[in-house]
């Protein structure tokens, strides 16, 4: 079986990341997929020996960074070095792993990673606790300048298949080789992929185990099950007894009871099939569902949209209708006061002014009532309060203001 090369790079943005990566990698904390008992095999060979965050503060020093929502200065890498496990063990039939091939890979994947970024490594941690061997590595990606910058080191999709590609080159003399490039194969998250798992084995139910289990192999096609004949064969003194006694053929007789054998596989497999289907079945319906809801919320939004932007031309409506009445209001203030000052000028025609107000009297102009809230003309002693004692042009003539 070929063996493949590992490279993964995953941006950082913030100290408290790097700190909490520097909890898992120096094994502050127990994972679920680490071997407590293997945990002192684990390696620091590049770094401090506690919380990365203080050094790499030092490294980026005053450096300006982006905190926004939608986009934050990338201050740091994490890169994973490692290769299918297939390549640390001692053979294809042992599972075991092999201490020199680990040295091995592990001296060239250090080399190649302080030749390539030198003192920009801030750590790099061998885990050798779970189930690949694997080097977890941090790069602060500083320039010779002195200036950050991510996307020079590790921002371009072809810098990372470049990368990749560099990286299993060095590999190549240990047997180790680059995965398909562009292959549509994609990592999974360790956390999901375990959440995931997590909720498959809690689904399930306890399904009954098979009489007689077997391992079984799978070809690879669904339905097409072949089951070892060792489960017969351990039983062949007592499987020719029951032969001979029946008066069969015991070729025959052992040929029927696989038959049987593999008919009862076959059913069981066919039964939890069904049940897989029934599942698929019930996770469709609930995002029918899940649709559902989602599209009365969506037309509930609208609705509530619709209703907002109607209170708001209302709102405009009433708020010009304020300022008509303001500006008529001021405009019967302006006639107001201009009325009280013809009243007081002596060179003033009376004669005209009581016209004047009586026919104002008569027929007051609606807007001037309603901006006055009127709910009748006014009285002209109202209009004209002043009248009785303003001066006469001729001394020979007094004005009285009239009955109403």
């Amino acid at each position: 079986m070929p063996n493949f090369s590992v490279f993964r790079v995953d941006p950082l943005h913030t100290l408290n990341q790097i700190s909490a990566l520097s909890r898992h990698n120096l094994r502050e904390y127990q994972p679920s997929n680490a071997d407590p008992n293997r945990q002192h095999l684990n390696l620091i060979l590049i770094g401090p020996e506690s919380d990365f965050a203080l050094q790499a503060k030092a490294m980026l020093g005053d450096q300006k960074m982006r905190n926004g929502r939608q986009r934050k200065t990338r201050i740091a890498a994490k890169v994973i070095l490692s290769a299918t496990r297939q390549a640390f063990e001692v053979s294809d039939e042992s599972r075991n792993l092999d201490a020199r091939k680990i040295k091995a890979w592990k001296d060239e994947s250090i080399s190649w990673l302080k030749d390539k970024y030198g003192t920009k490594i801030l750590s790099a941690v061998l885990h050798l606790d779970e189930l690949t061997p694997h080097i977890h590595a941090i790069i602060i990606p500083l320039k010779d300048d002195g200036k950050l910058s991510y996307k020079t080191y590790f921002g371009e999709r072809q810098t990372l298949r470049d990368l990749h590609t560099e990286y299993a080159n060095i590999l190549a003399p240990l047997g180790i080789r680059r995965g398909i490039e562009r292959s549509p194969v994609r990592h999974e998250d360790i956390k999901k992929y375990y959440n995931m798992s997590k909720a498959v084995d809690a689904a399930l139910p306890d399904l009954p185990p098979l009489q007689e289990a077997e391992p079984i192999k799978q070809d690879g096609r669904i339905g097409l099950i072949k089951q070892t004949p060792s489960v017969y064969l351990t039983n062949a003194e007592a499987l020719r007894d029951e032969a001979r006694q029946a008066g069969r053929d015991e070729a025959e007789f052992v040929l029927e009871k696989a038959r049987a054998h593999a008919a009862q596989v076959q059913e069981e497999v066919a039964r939890r099939w069904r049940y897989l289907q029934d599942e698929i079945q019930a996770l469709k319906e609930a995002k029918e569902a899940l649709i559902a809801q989602y599209s009365e919320a969506k037309s509930t939004i609208a609705n509530l949209t619709q209703t907002m932007n109607e209170y708001k031309d209302q709102a405009m409506v009433e708020k010009a209708a304020r300022e008509e009445a303001e500006a008529a209001h001021t405009q019967l203030k302006s006639d107001y006061d201009q009325t009280l000052a013809a009243i007081a000028d002596p060179n003033y025609p009376k004669d005209q002014l009581v016209s004047w107000a009586e026919s104002v009297r008569a027929a007051p102009p609606q807007a001037l009532m309603e901006a006055a809230n009127l709910q009748e003309p006014p009285k002209i002693h109202e209009l004209i309060p002043k009248m009785s004692n303003a001066p006469a042009r001729d001394n020979s003539i007094s004005i009285s203001p009239p009955r109403i």
